[in-house]
C-alpha cells in the first residue's frame, strides 16, 4: 500500500508541475525536461508514469473533465441536467477567458487526437446520462454524434479566444450554450432560463474561480 501512495503522490506531482508550466509559459514552451526539473525527479521516474508530454496532457485532461463535472454539480444544487452540462461548459470557457494559456492548451488537447476521441467518448457517456429523459430513443451512437459535433462547435470557439480579445465573452457563453443544450434536446423556454441561470451562478462563483486559477498557476 505504502509503494502505491508513493506513485500516487509522483503522479499528482508530475501533473501539478506540468499543468502549472502549461499554463504559465504554454504547452509547447514546455519541455519534459523542464517538468523534470520543476517536479525535482528523475528522467527515468517521468517515463515510468507517462512516455511523453501528449500521455501528460491526457492525464492532465482527464482531470480537468472530472473536475468540471464535479464543481457544475456542487454549483447546481439541484437535479436539472440542463443546468449541470451548462455549468460544465460555463465553467470551462470562462477558465479559458480569464486565462489564455489555459485556452492554448484546451485547443492543444482537442487537436491532438487520442485526448480528442477521450473528451468524445467520456462527453457522449456524460451527455447519455444528462439528457436521456429528453431523447429516449437515441442509441448510444447517436449521443456520440452529437457530443462530438457540440465539440467541434466549443473547439472552434476556444481556438478563437485563444488568439483574440473579447469583451463580449458572456454573450459567447451563452451561444454556446444556447446551441449545446438545443442538440441535446433541451426545450427553448428550459434553454433560456437554463442559460440566465448558469451565468449568474458563474458570476456569484467569480472569486472560486479565480482561486481555481491561481492554483493551477502556483501548483507543483
Amino acid at each position: 500500500m505504502k509503494r502505491e501512495q508513493q506513485s500516487a503522490a509522483v503522479r499528482k506531482k508530475i501533473l501539478e508541475t506540468a499543468r502549472k508550466l502549461f499554463v504559465s509559459q504554454g504547452y509547447e514552451k514546455t519541455t519534459t525536461r523542464a517538468i523534470i526539473s520543476r517536479a525535482k525527479i528523475t528522467t527515468g521516474t517521468l517515463y515510468h508514469f507517462y512516455k511523453s508530454k501528449d500521455e501528460i496532457l491526457l492525464a492532465i485532461s482527464e482531470d480537468v473533465f472530472e473536475e468540471a463535472v464535479t464543481l457544475a454539480e456542487s454549483w447546481a444544487k439541484s437535479n436539472s441536467p440542463a443546468l449541470i452540462f451548462a455549468l460544465e461548459i460555463g465553467l470551462q470557457l470562462q477558465l479559458c477567458y480569464q486565462e489564455k494559456m489555459i485556452a492554448e492548451t484546451y485547443t492543444i488537447a482537442y487537436r491532438t487526437e487520442g485526448i480528442s476521441h477521450m473528451i468524445d467518448v467520456k462527453g457522449a457517456i456524460r451527455n447519455s446520462i444528462l439528457f436521456k429523459t429528453y431523447n429516449p430513443g437515441f442509441t448510444n451512437e447517436e449521443f456520440l454524434i452529437r457530443t462530438r459535433s457540440f465539440r467541434g462547435m466549443l473547439q472552434a470557439n476556444i481556438e478563437e479566444i485563444s488568439v483574440t480579445e473579447s469583451q463580449t465573452y458572456q454573450n459567447v457563453i451563452s451561444t454556446v450554450l444556447e446551441i449545446g443544450l438545443s442538440i441535446f434536446g433541451v426545450p427553448s423556454k428550459e434553454r433560456t432560463e437554463t442559460i440566465k441561470k448558469a451565468l449568474s451562478i458563474l458570476k456569484e462563483r467569480r472569486s472560486e474561480i479565480d482561486e481555481l486559477i491561481n492554483n493551477i498557476r502556483h501548483s507543483g
